[in-house]
């Protein structure tokens, strides 16, 4: 029976191509569409195994196929625990490795806050000092328009003594030409 090519169920040929399934038992193929098995549940599983209604039949069969299900139950059951096993250590990789990122950002934060605090510091001894150089300054200025004043009267009473003694002199003068014409 597994050596033609015809459909098992409806007995017509199984092309190459084309949806179908093959008997785990006999090696017999059949159309999937000859068979209750949606294309679905086929494609989904690599290792489905199907058996035809002539090897269903058997009792001795179907309770080894019972136990192949059993295994393959099994086996499936292991592989979705590794994977879940793997999806929990990535995501416990993920978590740890999240939870490095924020020790780092809050060391970072401290580390501003810090540098912020300091610079508040400094900054307050900056205006400090701005302030006492803006009062030193409005004092020299003041002692400057002062000495500017005085200054001032200086050039004025030099001016006027000047004024005084080149009027003495020509008084004097004067008075040597008047002691002389007579």
């Amino acid at each position: 029976m597994g050596g033609n090519n015809n459909c098992i169920v409806c007995e017509k040929i199984v092309g190459k191509s084309g949806y179908k399934i093959k008997c785990r038992k006999c090696g017999g193929w059949a159309h999937l569409g000859c068979t209750n098995i949606k294309k679905k549940d086929a494609i989904q599983s690599k290792d489905f195994k199907w058996f035809c209604s002539k090897c269903e039949e058997t009792d001795s069969e179907r309770s080894s196929d019972e136990e192949i299900l059993g295994d393959e139950a099994l086996k499936t059951l292991y592989k979705r625990m590794n994977k879940n096993r793997k999806k929990s250590k990535a995501f416990n990789e993920v978590a740890m490795s999240t939870e490095e990122m924020f020790k780092k950002i809050i060391n970072k934060i401290t580390d501003l806050e810090q540098a912020i605090s300091f610079s508040g510091d400094t900054l307050d001894e900056l205006k400090k000092n701005f302030e006492d150089l803006r009062k030193e300054n409005k004092c020299i200025r003041k002692e400057n328009e002062k000495l500017k004043l005085d200054v001032q009267e200086l050039k004025i009473e030099v001016s006027s003594l000047k004024h005084k003694a080149e009027s003495a002199a020509f008084t004097a003068d004067l008075k040597s030409r008047e002691n002389m014409l007579l």
